[in-house]
C-alpha cells in the first residue's frame, strides 16, 4: 500500500493524513440527533448491514 496517496511524512518518519479525522457522531458536542440517527440507523452505519444481517441469521437458526 503507498501511504503517500493518503498522507505526507516529515523527515522524522511520522505521518499525517491530507484530511481531518471525523468523529463518531455519539461524541459530537453539541449533540446532533439526526446525525446520531443516521448513524446508528442508515445504511453502512452501526446496525445496518452486518449487525442486522447477523441477528436475522440467529433468530432464523432458532427455528
Amino acid at each position: 500500500m503507498d501511504d503517500t496517496q493518503f498522507g505526507t511524512r516529515n523527515k522524522r518518519g511520522d505521518w499525517k493524513p491530507f484530511g481531518n479525522v471525523s468523529v463518531n457522531p455519539r461524541y459530537l458536542i453539541p449533540p446532533e440527533p439526526v446525525k446520531f440517527l443516521k448513524w446508528i440507523f442508515g445504511w453502512n452505519g452501526y446496525l445496518f448491514p452486518w449487525q442486522f444481517l447477523w441477528a436475522l441469521i440467529a433468530i432464523g437458526s432458532r427455528f
